[in-house]
């Protein structure tokens, strides 16, 4: 079984996590190598959907000898593995829609690569390029905002938030973006910075 038995009665129906995780840190405060502290954490992390994290304490405890932790490092890391794989294939299908224009394809296929993957920067940025193409200003805007936080040194995402505001007639600010696209490496928002400038 992944979960060792002295947590799991303690744990079950996780109530309050952040007590639990309080709990470990405390712990871990008083004995800096206690590998049970680490997989219990690793559990809460795992409980609020903080994988890293989780793989991470996971990790530690695996080190520090605690056979468990070892199981529940590899269950998690082969559960992240698989997700990255099946959010590849899906912005991968998503791109081949794009190129035929099938753009409600294209926004269905990067919804669900956002469902698996919310922190995606790549799904947003595909999804926003066909709310633009489908005059879908103010969902390609809200995408690419997403897509900038996520990451904000990827220069697609700017031009495409360019793009949405020029749509939307804000001009100055599709400048802005379009020149930072640029700046960023994205070769399409040089151009489009350059066709603005000759207006």
């Amino acid at each position: 079984p992944r979960r060792h038995p002295r947590f799991l009665h303690r744990s079950r129906g996780l109530g309050d996590v952040y007590k639990r995780q309080a709990d470990c840190n405390r712990a871990l405060k008083l004995s800096p190598r206690n590998a049970m502290a680490f997989n219990n954490r690793g559990l809460v992390y795992e409980k609020k959907q903080a994988m890293e994290r989780a793989e991470k304490d996971y990790l530690k405890a695996c080190e520090l000898g605690f056979e468990t932790g070892c199981r529940n490092y590899l269950a998690v890391k082969n559960a992240s593995q698989k997700k990255e794989a099946g959010v590849d294939l899906l912005l991968s299908q998503s791109g081949e829609k794009y190129r035929i224009k099938d753009w409600n394809t294209v926004v269905r296929l990067a919804s669900l690569a956002i469902k698996k993957a919310p922190g995606n920067y790549r799904a947003f940025t595909i999804r926003a390029a066909a709310f633009i193409q489908t005059s879908r200003f103010q969902k390609a805007l809200a995408d690419s905002n997403e897509a900038i936080r996520l990451n904000p040194s990827f220069g697609l995402a700017y031009n495409n938030r360019g793009s949405a505001l020029e749509h939307m007639g804000k001009l100055e600010e599709a400048m802005v973006d379009y020149r930072v696209g640029c700046l960023l490496g994205a070769d399409v928002s040089c151009q489009n910075h350059t066709r603005m400038e000759r207006k």
